[in-house]
């Protein structure tokens, strides 16, 4: 079957017909670009030649998907707390911290597969997906959500039982406390943004937070939040067990920590 040919002043007659104006088409080219270097991952639009004719660029592609703001920070903050943690672990041989260790490396690898459920979510519609992949995000915060449970929990476990039956005395306290003083003030900021962003997200829906945690479809921000919240109290955890087992000479407390 042939192909119909178009003459190029059909097609400006229909595209002035479909948008008004050539400046508004314009403004539709642009806002497509921006969306498609969204969905593949890149992030800079300066190169794009958007000037003052067309007005203000539309809100709706300045801005960034639900959840990705917190979860790349938490990936940054993670990342430096496992390698602060690590040093900390080498130099005490303290089962809380290695058991901090354990958990900062679950949430960093559950924090990218966050990201990588933000990406997948992007993607276009197509035969195999007719409403698009937005559902994607549930998908992978479920996985990020069993991870956590049994890495994070699981081999914490593990270890604080091998600690209560081999006890291992506490070395260089001042290094493991520092560090996770570091990682509190570190966890904190990513538990601030993440929790800025489910306020943000709850008073656009008109719901109170506890709605919005509780009740709302946002997986990402809240699953940073929560994830966050532990690692805070973990933090807090680990530091009273590593002193009262330094101050007691006892190294079961740290065990339990």
């Amino acid at each position: 079957q042939k192909k119909k040919p178009y003459l190029v002043q059909d097609l400006e007659r229909a595209t002035l017909q479909r948008y008004g104006s050539e400046k508004e088409f314009r403004r539709e080219q642009l806002r497509r670009e921006i969306k498609r270097r969204r969905r593949s991952g890149r992030s800079s639009i300066s190169d794009l030649p958007w000037d003052s004719a067309l007005g203000r660029m539309p809100e709706s592609v300045l801005q960034i998907p639900v959840g990705q703001r917190a979860v790349h920070t938490a990936i940054a903050t993670n990342g430096i707390v496992v390698c602060g943690k690590l040093v900390a672990f080498v130099f005490t041989g303290s089962a809380s911290i290695l058991s901090e260790v354990i958990h900062s490396v679950a949430d960093l690898g559950n924090q990218c597969l966050l990201a990588v459920g933000i990406s997948q979510s992007l993607r276009e519609a197509d035969a195999s997906h007719p409403y698009g992949y937005a559902t994607d995000r549930y998908v992978w915060s479920l996985i990020s959500g069993v991870g956590i449970f049994f890495l994070g929990c699981g081999v914490s476990t593990y270890h604080g039982i091998q600690g209560l039956f081999n006890p291992h005395h506490i070395e260089h306290y001042e290094i493991g406390m520092g560090v996770l003083a570091l990682a509190l003030v570190v966890e904190g900021y990513s538990l601030m943004v993440a929790l800025k962003e489910c306020q943000h997200e709850a008073r656009k829906q008109d719901v109170t937070l506890r709605e919005y945690v509780l009740e709302g479809s946002d997986a990402m921000n809240v699953a940073v939040l929560m994830e966050d919240c532990v690692a805070v109290g973990g933090c807090a955890v680990a530091a009273g067990c590593l002193s009262l087992s330094h101050f007691t000479g006892n190294p079961v407390y740290d065990s339990l920590g």
